[in-house]
């Protein structure tokens, strides 16, 4: 820092100083140094750098929420009640002729339950209803075969005559979709025995027994993954940015954060075009979907994410949003051993970085998968329908209680099966770089070129 560096920028450099004990201060003096840390570094970025943030304005503590900003705007595009580019079903006769372009079929199944989820008429009951329809072995299921499950089972017995009635299902499948059913359901539901069950974790407890991913599937997945590698091992800009990707401890001043900061978000820009590209998604995934912005430290211990895909309803597409937050000071200042952590090394920040954002995008692309499974644009005898439905499911019974017990967390099945695919991409992708270093590659990489191995789910 500068001689003539603010005063309450000075406070940047203490926070360093802080932990290497070299400067004591009271509980009092580090919460008021830290706030200050804040302020500062948001009105920085606001003001200077042009980088959304979670603003606070230290002259009269205004605070506007980008993240809730970024959201409400991206919700318009599946609204059609704000999307520029629908057109009312009335105007399609008439104008028809006219334009050299529709939204699909699909689009306009979309946009339909877009305006009745608005409406309030359309909710996690019709997607039950809508998994069931989709899938041909369970067709006729009904919520009094679920609770005839749920009672048999609550009282020791086998629901072998239910079992029976769709016999060509997954047994486990049938058990998540009626738990599953009974907790949307939940209340209209009048049985005593009922009154206390948790059927979200009993429907969550199935998921994780149901036939294992086929060979088709993991043969799919694999192939997408590879050309995922492929697209970012091969991307000199991208590459570049990965490897400047610093740890907090090695970020010393504002202008390193804002450079971290830009950095990430081209990679993450790259990461949902890759990721898009691979799946045939571009025309729903973009760049638009995906944002990083500096939040507090505050707002980061309230929640403990570090990163997340929010989305609206399964069967509406264009819904989906990306944040991923950063702020190395934060870092510094708290470790949470689950979300947000401290890493000493570039290598670690690199792998932490790149597993939490292919992560998020995977359930971008997982959430898209879902949509056009519960729309009936997915064919019943495509390699991924039984993930789709079972990431469906999950999306209705989610355990959101990340901060108290992050294993039963991490462990619903579309956080895992996520993770399994995140990790696997940020491994391959380090592998390939610290390769290419290392001079076991061509200076040349061509479209040849063999990825590090994927690891299987």
């Amino acid at each position: 820092m500068s001689e003539d560096t603010p005063n309450e920028l000075d406070c940047y450099e203490k926070q360093y100083n802080r932990y290497q004990g070299t400067l004591s201060l009271t509980d009092s003096a580090k919460n008021l140094s830290d706030k200050i840390i804040e302020q500062c570094l948001q009105r920085d970025f606001n003001n200077n750098a042009n980088i959304p943030t979670d603003y606070v304005d230290v002259r009269n503590l205004k605070k506007v929420d980008i993240e809730r900003e970024i959201i409400d705007v991206n919700a318009e595009n599946w609204n059609p009640d704000h999307n520029d580019t629908i057109i009312p079903d009335a105007l399609y006769s008439f104008i028809k002729d006219r334009m050299s372009e529709l939204p699909s079929e699909e689009q306009q199944q979309s946009n339909a339950l877009a305006r009745q989820y608005t409406a309030g008429n359309y909710d996690s009951k019709n997607v039950v209803e809508a998994i069931i329809e989709r899938t041909p072995s369970l067709n006729g299921f009904t919520i009094e075969d679920a609770k005839n499950i749920a009672q048999a089972e609550l009282s020791g017995q086998r629901p072998t005559e239910t079992l029976q009635k769709f016999s060509e299902c997954d047994q486990n499948m049938i058990k998540a979709v009626a738990y599953t059913m009974l907790h949307v359901n939940k209340d209209t539901l009048t049985e005593p025995e009922f009154e206390n069950e948790d059927f979200s974790e009993h429907a969550r407890s199935y998921m994780h027994y149901t036939t294992e991913e086929s060979a088709a599937y993991e043969s799919w997945e694999n192939a997408h993954r590879e050309n995922i590698i492929n697209d970012l091992s091969t991307n000199p800009e991208i590459i570049s940015d990965i490897k400047r990707i610093k740890a907090a401890s090695n970020v010393t001043n504002l202008d390193e954060v804002e450079e971290q900061f830009t950095i990430r978000q081209r990679i993450a820009d790259a990461a949902i075009t890759a990721f898009a590209k691979s799946y045939g998604l571009s025309d729903i995934l973009t760049p638009d979907d995906i944002t990083t912005v500096h939040a507090s430290g505050k707002k980061i211990m309230s929640d403990k994410a570090g990163g997340y895909m929010t989305d609206k309803m399964p069967g509406i597409l264009n819904d989906e949003t990306i944040i991923l937050r950063y702020n190395p000071l934060f870092e510094h200042m708290e470790s949470n051993e689950h979300t947000i952590k401290t890493y000493d090394t570039d290598q670690e920040e690199i792998q932490r970085f790149l597993a939490m954002t292919f992560e998020e995008v995977q359930h971008g692309i997982d959430q898209v998968h879902t949509d056009k499974l519960i729309l009936g644009t997915l064919p019943a005898d495509a390699p991924l329908h039984m993930h789709a439905t079972l990431t469906t499911l999950n999306s209705l019974t989610r355990f959101g209680g990340g901060q108290n017990d992050y294993e039963s967390y991490a462990n619903q099945y579309f956080e895992k099966t996520a993770k399994i695919i995140a990790d696997g991409l940020s491994t391959a992708i380090t592998n390939n770089i610290a390769e290419q270093e290392n001079g076991q590659m061509t200076a040349q990489v061509t479209q040849e070129t063999t990825p590090s191995p994927i690891p299987k789910f």
